[in-house]
């Protein structure tokens, strides 16, 4: 069983402040690439980003990294008081059945990883990284953040931008970390085209009667008549991503949602900080969904199979 191309294949950390895991589904696309491991009472020391990972699918774990490096199928997900735990069977030999322990914070956050390969085998802690202030100072200038952005109504949504913290592939679940290089934005855009159909009328003007006016009998002055005015409003989506192409070449990559229709409907069963309203945007290429919090504030956009979160979500 081949290890998909995201575990291992990023060279960074992943941070404890990345995202909050509020239920066993958010861990499914995730992969945890944490900075230190220690065996109890043996040994302890510093990992490069990638060199291990653990990436979590619907129904394997795939461990990348030194001895443990392996599939390991996912035979149940426990919510527990420290958070979760991942009873596991290594998919090549049944005989390994071990655990991953995740450790929640008060915030819901990741901190700790505690691995066990089998029975046989002592407990590994991996710790997450905590992000370095610098970092934490840029993420926050450029993402949008949750509770940010405000969306009064439907109409408001035009001329605003968000640019997304994680995106998440809603086929496979893959969740990826952004970063302001990928320079990834969704932009809702309002074209106004104003067209003036006003026809200009010809009035003539006679001369007055005395030996100082110009002889004005036949000419003409052009006056305009009333106001026809036509104003256009187009609307359009602006998805920006970088990706790679077959040669693996990254590539800037814009697409252009032409909008047909926008309609906003409401859940009051919602939490406060939930999906309270859903705003669909019809368009040439597929319905698209913008989702608030009670408060109206983004919390993620669905675009093309793709749920682009804000951070903090």
């Amino acid at each position: 069983m081949a290890i998909p191309f995201w575990v291992g294949a990023q060279r960074t950390y992943s941070y404890i402040n990345d995202r909050k895991f509020l239920d066993p589904t958010d861990l499914v696309g995730y992969n945890f690439r944490p900075c230190k491991m220690e065996i109890k009472d043996a040994s302890t020391k510093d990992i490069n980003a990638g060199d291990y990972s653990f990436g979590i699918s619907q129904s394997n774990l795939y461990v990348d990294g030194g001895d443990i490096k392996g599939v390991y199928s996912v035979n149940n997900i426990n919510t527990t008081e420290f958070g979760f735990k991942l009873l596991l069977m290594n998919a090549r030999d049944p005989t390994l059945q071990g655990h991953l322990k995740i450790v929640l914070n008060k915030a819901s956050q990741v901190e700790l990883l505690l691995f066990k390969r089998s029975t046989k085998d002592k407990e590994i802690i991996f710790y997450q990284k905590a992000i370095d202030e610098p970092q934490a100072k840029q993420d926050l200038k450029y993402f949008t953040d949750r509770n940010e952005l405000v969306i009064q109504h439907a109409d408001s949504l035009w001329g605003k931008k968000v640019v997304p913290f994680f995106v998440t592939n809603n086929q496979s679940s893959i969740q990826t970390r952004l970063n302001s290089t990928d320079s990834c934005t969704v932009r809702f855009v309002e074209v106004v085209t104003i067209i003036d159909k006003t026809k200009k009328k010809d009035k003539p003007i006679v001369a007055k009667e005395d030996s100082t006016a110009t002889p004005l009998a036949n000419a003409k002055k052009t006056v305009e008549a009333k106001k026809d005015i036509k104003i256009i409003k187009e609307h359009f989506v602006y998805v920006r991503n970088f990706s790679k192409n077959e040669s693996g070449v990254t590539e800037d990559k814009i697409t252009k949602y032409e909008v047909k229709s926008v309609v906003e409907k409401q859940d009051k069963s919602v939490s406060p900080d939930g999906d309270r309203y859903q705003i669909t945007i019809a368009t040439n290429k597929g319905d698209l969904y913008v989702y608030l919090t009670a408060a109206r504030t983004v919390n993620y956009i669905d675009v093309a199979e793709k749920s682009y979160l804000v951070r903090g979500y």
